[in-house]
């Protein structure tokens, strides 16, 4: 009987701090839906997993609330500094980078509505969400959607789900008093969980730490695990967005950059073009190798990183081509990592953990512009001439099959 009575006790306590944890979410929510605007500093740090690498990045963010939006659903201002800003007024999506170009990117809604919903930007993302960007995804006004995902998958009427919520003990948080709500989503072969400390005075949330970890990437017969570690922690939380109408219009804009409407930044070579020329050092040896070196065999660039899970698909599709053409010694593949995160240490371990052949060139950061590298991986097949003849952006089932043809096609042009 005292044994019932504790278990029963036992269950009562974490029912009530499941129900409390769900309260202070279910606040949480509602103080979000009660700003209308809001202006705040983020501070996004991300660790890949597969490489131990840390991305951080930081913006002072400014929202504005318009429900009747249906692409957005808000008008936000995104400034990063010396990095450029991103710009969604409603009317036309900015983007600027000065890093990778130097002209501001409009995207029109009225004008182009279909091409603005499905075109690509430079970094990647897409214009309307810029489903890409951290500062979008985990904005104040985003953040209702996933709590709100949490509330559901923990709610009564999905037992057995294995899910799990929990208060944690208060902490400090930047002189801040926050509870912590912490939850777990175990699965066989991956386990997910996240950490909201909200502020206790307006429930609003003053940080966010995920954790993904499991699934798999298959290379030379071994599954390797990936994941990713997220922390987000806001700042100066402000009920209002100061000079959110300024930041809106025109004005906002750098006078001394061009802008282009509806046109992404094109590629900065052509097919058929000469490739851009280069002298880099080799990983192994330690010696540079330039493309002038190379003139007259066809060569395959792989611009990859040591922490882009897609990455190691390309390897693989290049260490297949290179076992087909194992005979022909007009043609070279060659690893090229050009992040500046990537140095020859960890360029070095990341070859001998999986098993990568040929020529690794690095610290190649200085050629990233002119093959308009802004994301990994990209693949570039250059013709005994010099010339450019074919590229992919990003990997692809179908990028053994694109190399082959073009492959065969050089090879059979003197």
């Amino acid at each position: 009987m005292r044994t019932f009575l504790i278990t029963a006790s036992l269950l009562f306590t974490l029912l009530l701090r499941a129900q409390d944890a769900k309260e202070i979410l279910e606040k949480s929510v509602r103080a979000i839906d009660g700003l209308e605007k809001t202006s705040y500093h983020v501070d996004i740090c991300q660790t890949n997993i597969l490489s131990g690498d840390t991305n951080r990045f930081a913006a002072d963010c400014s929202l504005k609330r318009i429900p009747s939006d249906t692409i957005a659903g808000m008008y936000y201002f995104f400034s990063t500094g010396n990095q450029g800003f991103y710009k969604y007024n409603g009317n036309a999506f900015y983007s600027y980078s000065p890093e990778y170009y130097n002209f501001i990117i409009r995207l029109s809604v009225k004008d182009n509505p279909e091409r603005f919903r499905s075109t690509r930007l430079p970094n990647g993302s897409s214009a309307p969400e810029v489903t890409s960007i951290s500062y979008y995804i985990f904005s104040l006004f985003k953040s209702v959607t996933e709590i709100n995902s949490i509330l559901d998958e923990t709610s009564a009427d999905k037992p057995g789900s294995g899910v799990r919520l929990k208060v944690i003990s208060d902490t400090l948080v930047d002189g801040v008093k926050c509870c912590g709500i912490r939850f777990d989503r175990p699965k066989k072969n991956f386990s997910y969980s996240k950490l909201i400390l909200v502020d206790r005075h307006t429930y609003l949330p003053v940080a966010v730490i995920k954790d993904f970890r499991g699934g798999s990437v298959s290379l030379n017969r071994e599954n390797i695990a990936v994941g990713q570690y997220t922390s987000v922690k806001y700042s100066k939380i402000k009920s209002s967005a100061p000079r959110f109408d300024y930041l809106m219009g025109d004005k906002s804009l750098p006078k001394e950059v061009e802008i282009n409407d509806n046109l992404p930044v094109s590629e900065p070579f052509k097919i058929g073009g000469q490739a851009p020329g280069w002298l880099l050092p080799e990983m192994k040896t330690g010696r540079f190798v330039s493309s002038d070196s190379l003139a007259g065999k066809i060569i395959v660039l792989d611009f990859t990183s040591t922490w882009c899970i897609h990455g190691l698909d390309g390897a693989e599709v290049m260490k297949e081509l290179r076992r087909k053409y194992n005979d022909r010694k007009d043609l070279l593949f060659i690893n090229v990592f050009s992040s500046a995160a990537d140095t020859r240490e960890k360029v070095q371990k990341y070859a001998n953990d999986h098993g990568l052949e040929g020529i690794c060139l690095y610290n190649a950061s200085v050629i990233e512009k002119k093959y308009g590298i802004l994301s990994y991986p990209n693949f570039f097949l250059v013709d005994r001439h010099g010339r450019i003849a074919y590229f992919q952006r990003n990997y692809s089932t179908e990028l053994f099959r694109n190399l082959l043809r073009q492959i065969d096609d050089c090879l059979l042009k003197k």
